[in-house]
């Protein structure tokens, strides 16, 4: 039915002659004959119903310039979701190098289920590994998806798919890729009784906004606007750079008029799902009880539905999309993704007498100014005198930090009855991330180091060692603790001792003590004692993760800084032989920078040196124009953690 309404959208096939002089076109520009593919031509054209349930055709003609390119093209994939949408092939061709055309028979292609981790909603692929490519090959493809991105099912028998927000339209369509695009062009038309908003978004490798233009009217009783893209330069490839949706060229659609329109019917679709039965208050009582404060409150609930409740989706039917299972549901067979994880702990903490809601968000990516569905995920908010509080029970398995260090200043939107608009969650630095280090080295005369290091971990690098400690078995704890805290010391390491405190206790801070010991540690010469200081090779445990961050000459791109650490207190002594006095130690040192502090004193005590070492990073998001002073920063802790001791025999 819905196809009948929307086939007005047709496509032409390229000519020959069209396909030789976008060819020309590509090799005229220098800079892009290295790549591996490149897209000579794109059209994306769709329609939108009323309903909101929308319809696409994608055109594309796709150049193969090098062996890797026959490598990553050769295979054709477009990844549907049945509860969704729907994608019908057209035609697939081939334009040989030598000049022959040929078409590749549909019912070549496959429709194969998708490999999937936690996640079993029925995705679904149709693929088709195109034989014989070459490079020098032009692909010609054209297939048409139709549905919603992401949706509700619906009982109505006009159509089988209903939009997310019924009766709404919005669309978000990358204008760059990791290859180069010489000509894309984006069209959406729809009735003249839908208002659509619509934006471009300029990211790195526009070198003018001249290279695109849009234009919008009126065309045979319906409104359409058009965005057309002409030599988008690639995404180029980094080390934690943010997701290609992030960086970017993109045009954003929406017939959505506010954010508060969207907060209202987050709030009406998820109430219903927050009816809570007699198992999950009782279940509220026993996790209260005896507790005095509101804090232990929140962390009970919290950490039982962050550890007890697992991170997996199951098709259940009229479940999917934007709306949360029924929280009996969810609590029953525990078990959910992101929105009922969140929808559990809303309704649990409502009845433990809090003022709670389900938001939005977006993991890892941001959610650009014009109100539409950008959202990827769900979490908890606590409304109190002071504004928000937000929680993450998705994120939250073995955390003592209600929200993740990596999702600060993120935008996020609060479902309520009376609407809220889109707001920022708070900004953390690395001082709420600490790492305290208390360390004792003894260096005897025949050259054996014995270090006792005692750590006290904090937020989210606690989180990821108590993970890391809960999925070992416990006979590969000790390779572990070498490789996490010890490998920059060498590799003949004994460990001597080793424990963890509170590994299991959420309202206490994880501590791990390790003894350890290494024979021949630096190099005795006659008089002379030389050895690398462990107090600041511990240093180099934390820096060594931001050099290979800013291993690169330069980039293009904002990226991750992993996390914030803070390792304000690493207070050190190293016990030397009698008979030695120290003749050179490292040199104090005191920086800072817009990412944190790095400062380094030491003080000789008769056979005692003490040092004093404080190192900072503060952000979790780096760009571009900050990755000098990035590398500057830290390449300097990395060269200090790396300086050595020299001692020398009294006569």
């Amino acid at each position: 039915m819905l196809l009948l309404f929307l086939f007005s959208i047709s496509i032409t096939p390229y000519t020959s002659d069209a396909i030789s002089q976008r060819i020309e076109c590509f090799k005229s520009i220098n800079k892009w004959q290295e790549q591996k593919a490149a897209v000579l031509g794109e059209e994306k054209i769709g329609e939108f119903v009323e309903s909101g349930a929308c319809h696409f055709i994608t055109h594309r003609l796709i150049l193969i310039n090098t062996k890797k390119g026959k490598e990553d093209y050769s295979t054709v994939e477009v990844q549907y979701t049945p509860l969704y949408n729907k994608v019908i092939f057209h035609f697939i061709k081939v334009y040989k190098v030598d000049g022959r055309t040929i078409e590749i028979p549909l019912e070549k292609v496959e429709d194969l289920p998708l490999a999937t981790r936690v996640i079993f909603w029925g995705e679904r692929k149709k693929t088709i590994t195109i034989p014989g490519i070459e490079v020098g090959d032009v692909i010609e493809l054209c297939y048409e998806v139709y549905g919603v991105q992401v949706a509700l099912l619906s009982k109505d028998e006009f159509t089988e798919y209903t939009p997310p927000m019924e009766e709404e339209f919005y669309y978000v369509e990358l204008f760059q890729d990791y290859i180069p695009i010489l000509k894309k062009t984006f069209r959406v038309e729809g009735p003249l009784t839908k208002a659509l908003n619509h934006k471009i978004y300029y990211r790195m490798g526009i070198e003018n906004k001249g290279m695109i233009s849009s234009e919008k009217g009126e065309e045979n009783g319906k409104f359409y606007y058009q965005v057309v893209g002409e030599l988008m330069s690639p995404i180029e490839k980094e080390p934690e750079m943010l997701p290609k949706g992030e960086i970017a060229t993109k045009v954003i659609v929406t017939t959505i008029s506010d954010w508060e329109k969207l907060s209202r019917w987050m709030y009406e679709i998820t109430e219903p799902m927050l009816s809570t039965d007699d198992a999950i208050k009782d279940k509220v009582k026993q996790l209260t009880r005896g507790e005095k404060s509101n804090l232990d409150k929140i962390n009970g609930l919290f950490h039982f539905v962050s550890d007890s409740i697992r991170y997996i989706g199951l098709s259940m039917g009229e479940g999917e999309g934007y709306t949360p299972h029924p929280v009996t549901m969810t609590f029953r067979e525990r078990g959910g993704v992101c929105k009922d994880k969140a929808a559990l702990l809303t309704a649990m903490l409502r009845e433990a007498g809090f003022e709670s809601y389900i938001c939005m968000t977006s993991a890892m990516e941001r959610i650009e100014d014009i109100p539409a569905n950008q959202f990827n995920h769900a979490v908890t908010a606590i409304k109190s005198d002071s504004g928000y509080i937000f929680l993450d029970p998705t994120w939250g398995n073995f955390s003592r930090e209600w929200f993740c260090f990596l999702e600060q200043q993120q935008s996020i939107l609060v479902a309520t009855k009376e609407g809220e608009t889109l707001m920022k969650t708070r900004a953390k630095g690395g001082k709420s991330v600490p790492i305290i280090i208390d360390a004792s080295f003894n260096i005897s005369e025949k050259g054996e180091l014995k270090g006792s290091l005692k750590f006290i971990f904090n937020y989210g690098i606690e989180q990821w060692i108590r993970n890391l400690f809960h999925y070992l078995k416990r006979e590969e704890w000790e390779e572990s603790v070498k490789s996490q805290f010890l490998s920059y010391y060498g590799t003949e390491i004994r460990i001597d001792t080793f424990s963890i405190q509170n590994l299991n206790t959420m309202d206490s801070l994880l501590k791990i003590d390790i003894d350890f010991s290494i024979p021949d540690y630096g190099i005795i010469s006659g008089e002379y004692f030389l050895f690398p200081s462990p107090s600041l090779t511990l240093l180099r445990n934390f820096s060594s993760s931001f050099m290979y961050l800013s291993s690169l000459p330069d980039r293009r791109y904002p990226f991750y800084s992993l996390f914030c650490i803070s390792s304000d207190d690493i207070n050190a002594f190293v016990s030397i032989p009698d008979g030695y006095l120290p003749l050179l130690t490292p040199l104090n040192l005191q920086e800072e920078s817009s990412f944190g502090k790095l400062s380094y004193s030491c003080e000789r005590k008769g056979n005692r040196i003490d040092e004093r070492i404080a190192y900072s990073f503060d952000k979790g998001f780096i760009y571009p124009e900050e990755y000098e002073s990035f590398k500057d920063y830290t390449s300097k802790a990395y060269k200090k953690s790396k300086e050595w001791i020299i001692l020398r025999r009294e006569n």
